[in-house]
């Protein structure tokens, strides 16, 4: 799980404009193997949309992607 991490003490109700993202480790690891299966629909999550505005091509998105997923499930080790 995503939680903030205050170095000099507090609380996130500390800070309300401060809101943990949907978009966390655990959502990531599931699209991107939904991408790499090419399972339908997986054009369609912030994964291969945020990946594919930094490749040149599909090929290029998908050695990122099993990058990250290699990262990401080594993270959670």
């Amino acid at each position: 799980m995503d939680l903030p991490w205050f170095d000099e003490g507090g609380s996130a109700e500390d800070y309300p404009d401060f809101h943990n993202s949907d978009k966390n480790t655990d959502s990531a690891i599931g699209y991107l193997v939904t991408w790499l299966r090419e399972d339908p629909g997986y054009q369609n999550n912030f994964v291969y949309t945020t990946v594919m505005k930094h490749v040149k091509s599909e090929e290029d998105g998908k050695s990122l992607a099993l990058r990250l997923l290699i990262h990401l499930i080594g993270d959670v080790h």
